[in-house]
């Protein structure tokens, strides 16, 4: 079972963890988000759900595998930078990233495919199912 975290809980955030209520392959095990209001709504239809408003703690999390950014667009390379980095699978809500700095995303995930521990790591965009 592929356990998740979410990282932006705002109009987005819901359907895919709506999503992942769903799947029998994956489950959402952490709730990222700055307001304090939308970690409150995270955890209303299963309060087993962690919540954080730090990146850090969910990136560090032994119980985080893959991380979904649905943060506004012109924050996707800096989030999905760290995901990468983190050594975690990374769906990013599309956009993947804005003309200034999508170089800049691909030179990051290029650099990551492969971890540490040999590991290979998936990336991707997409949007949820409606």
């Amino acid at each position: 079972m592929l356990r998740v975290g979410l990282v932006g809980y705002g109009y987005w955030g819901p359907n895919y963890a709506r999503l992942l209520r769903e799947s029998e392959r994956a489950v959402l095990t952490w709730c990222c988000d700055l307001s304090s209001a939308a970690l409150t709504a995270a955890k209303q239809p299963d309060p087993a759900i962690k919540t954080t408003p730090h990146l850090d703690e969910l990136l560090e999390a032994p119980d985080c595998d893959a991380v979904i950014v649905i943060v506004p667009t012109s924050r996707h390379y800096l989030v999905a930078k760290r995901v990468i980095e983190a050594g975690k699978h990374l769906l990013v809500e599309k956009p993947l990233a804005d003309e200034r700095t999508s170089a800049q995303f691909a030179q990051a995930a290029e650099a990551r495919w492969d971890d540490a521990d040999g590991r290979s790591l998936i990336a991707s965009t997409g949007t949820p199912r409606r």
